[in-house]
């Protein structure tokens, strides 16, 4: 199922010109705070490698901080909690204060106090590992958004595994008294064991027991005892890989006459020599290279362009390991070939915007960008590079195919592909992506159908959320009845705009039948004057329709010029026929008339971000095998009333 969370943004930013205050990268510095030792345990090895290469890769400063490994052996977290205090002081006391921070959240209250002093300083935080369920349900969080696995979820599923095994009563042990990722996957691996198991002997319980990591031998003795004592205990997890060899040892010195599965929610390198003896039924991967990567990628972009995503959390797990797992083939960034085929040219403002976007993320992970839609490119599947191609001069779909199935001739790694109709789109997409067996994530139009499709992912805005969210905004301006513009008809992200205008007014007004709102209108970019002609007819034609939304930005000043010829819009909304026009997106034109009073929003999907992020994800699955694992990350809908002096909206790229 696609798991969609929808954030609005209503905010006011200075306008776009000339100087354009793009940060540079080499003046941006990053911190990493994260708890463990990463000379000797895995996960934190792998989020600092991630960290590093990331900031190297997007040109900025890297600090990392670690807690001394003896605090973290102490069970409960007062070490860890003065630790991080501390260290949370001398960051905010930092001059030059840093960019960002990266950090954990294992004990939210403890820390909240100084994290809240970073956030009143303007110090933007991303949390990774420990806190998912901290920031899922807090309506203001400290942080951007967490990056990690859902642990309640995790241990979910890792019960329901072990009841399908044949698991009858369970013992969950943890080392972390004061780490809210620990007791969520053990109280999310009881529900799950609980609800998933069979047993006809008894309700299937699961004990949770807090242990000394430090004391191993007096673990294995309160196991013992745990295990003679429950003769139906069958199924052991732990939260390290130091912890679960030492069952395992204990179990096979105990010489039982039945089976215990022991399971591990962690990856390392104890756990690798446990799946491969078949030992351990699971271990859980939560892709921290990844995570560190993605960290220090998604927080030196926003502090660059002020973008991000509206997801509030973003998943680099859970990966769940068991006996006999390959791992995924992988390629050298020489190797890399990622093709993009959108149904949008680079000429286009959008796609002149994302097209950017995408070439930035080229150049940021060491590819070559390559328009093929530019006379004398070279697309012949050179490696190394990253691709665009689009249906050409006008909204051609049947050419847009063509240029997918072109695509997957050149075997490429990957593909980014944007789906504006699945039901002329849906065979080829298929074909490419099932048959051929192609990695792909979809962008800007057909999230609803990327699922289906076996698309990876989907980058990119809700078209109904963000139509509710117009419609709901023309309401309140006081628009009774509007007319909704589509430039590309047959595109289903815009149909859905509109229906969602509808939805929104609807509801504004108390209106049981959304259809009775909006009057939908064809138009072609290419023809001004017919648009001007359709404009006024359609205005004469219902005197009820007092308000306009225009689903592209390259189409306002076709729509708004015959709008002012008649006298409908003076600027004047009080006394003007057509009390307020909306759009989707942003150029010049659009940002001069809304400085003007012409247009009072745009509702922007941040198409800049919208290539960038793939790019860069599906260039990492190449290389590294990782892969994200949110089914849509969401770079919109954010409705602005004032549009901002930003070089990713405009295009410009960043130093």
């Amino acid at each position: 199922m696609l798991r969609v969370v929808m954030i609005f943004v209503l905010a006011a930013a200075p306008a776009i010109g000339s100087e354009c205050p793009c940060k540079n990268r080499s003046a941006v510095s990053l911190v990493l705070l994260q708890y463990g030792d990463p000379t000797s345990d895995r996960p934190f090895a792998q989020t600092l490698a991630g960290f590093l290469e990331g900031s190297k890769a997007m040109r900025v400063r890297a600090t990392p901080i670690h807690i001394n490994p003896a605090l973290r052996a102490t069970n409960s977290l007062p070490g860890t909690t003065a630790f991080m205090n501390q260290h949370l002081d001398a960051i905010a006391s930092m001059d030059p204060p840093p960019s960002g921070v990266i950090l954990p959240l294992p004990n939210y209250p403890a820390i909240a106090s100084k994290l809240s002093v970073l956030v009143s300083k303007g110090i933007p935080v991303i949390s990774f590992g420990s806190g998912w369920s901290v920031v899922k349900n807090m309506a203001n969080p400290p942080s951007l958004f967490h990056m990690g696995a859902d642990e309640v979820a995790t241990g979910k599923s890792a019960g329901g595994l072990a009841a399908r095994i044949g698991g009858h009563r369970a013992m969950c042990l943890y080392d972390q008294s004061d780490d809210v990722a620990l007791t969520d996957r053990c109280s999310g691996f009881a529900r799950g064991f609980n609800t998933s198991c069979a047993s006809t002997v008894d309700a299937c319980p699961t004990q949770s027991l807090l242990i000394d990591s430090s004391d191993l031998t007096a673990m294995q003795i309160m196991l013992q005892d745990a295990i003679a004592a429950n003769a139906n205990l069958n199924v052991v997890v732990v939260s390290t890989g130091a912890i679960a060899a030492a069952v395992v040892r204990l179990i096979g010195n105990m010489a039982l006459p039945y089976k215990i599965y022991v399971g591990c929610f962690i990856s390392d390198q104890y756990t690798d020599a446990l799946l491969a003896s078949e030992s351990l039924f699971f271990a859980v991967s939560r892709q921290e290279y990844l995570m560190g990567y993605l960290a220090a990628t998604l927080l030196q972009y926003y502090v660059t362009t002020g973008q991000k995503f509206a997801n509030p959390t973003i998943s680099t797990g859970p990966v769940f390991l068991t006996p006999g797992y390959t791992t995924p083939k992988t390629a050298s960034i020489d190797n890399v070939l990622v093709e993009q085929v959108v149904h949008g040219r680079a000429i286009d403002p959008f796609w002149g915007v994302y097209a950017t976007g995408a070439s930035e993320a080229a150049r940021d992970v060491g590819l070559r960008f390559v328009n093929c839609d530019v006379a004398g490119s070279v697309c012949d599947g050179t490696r190394r590079t990253l691709t665009y191609r689009s249906p050409g001069n006008q909204f051609d779909l049947t050419t847009m195919a063509t240029k997918l199935l072109t695509s997957a001739s050149n075997a490429p790694n990957a593909m980014i592909l944007s789906d504006p109709s699945t039901q002329v789109l849906g065979s080829t997409i298929n074909q490419v992506v099932k048959t051929n067996g192609i990695p792909a994530v979809g962008v800007n139009a057909g999230g609803n159908d990327a699922e289906s499709l076996g698309l990876l992912m989907f980058f990119g805005s809700n078209e109904p959320i963000a139509g509710q969210a117009a419609g709901k905004q023309l309401g309140i301006a006081g628009v009774t009845k509007a007319l909704c513009v589509n430039h590309e008809l047959g595109n289903s992200a815009l149909t859905q705009r509109c229906q969602g205008l509808g939805t929104g007014l609807a509801a504004y007004r108390g209106v049981s039948d959304p259809t009775t709102v909006y009057t939908m209108l064809p138009i072609s970019l290419t023809d001004v004057s017919g648009t001007a002609t359709a404009i006024t007819a359609a205005l004469q034609n219902d005197p009820s329709i007092n308000g306009v939304l225009v689903l592209g930005s390259a189409a306002v000043s076709s729509v708004l010029l015959p709008l002012q010829q008649a006298g409908w819009v003076t600027g004047h909304p009080s006394t003007d026929r057509v009390k307020a026009i909306g759009s989707f997106d942003l150029d010049g034109p659009l940002q001069a008339a809304i400085q003007a009073g012409y247009v009072l929003f745009t509702v922007l999907q941040q198409q800049h971000m919208q290539a960038y992020m793939p790019g860069i994800a599906m260039t990492l699955r190449s290389s590294t095998g990782l892969n994200l694992l949110e089914s849509w990350i969401l770079t919109g809908p954010s409705l602005m009333t004032n549009v901002g002096r930003s070089c990713a909206l405009v295009g410009r790229a960043c130093p």
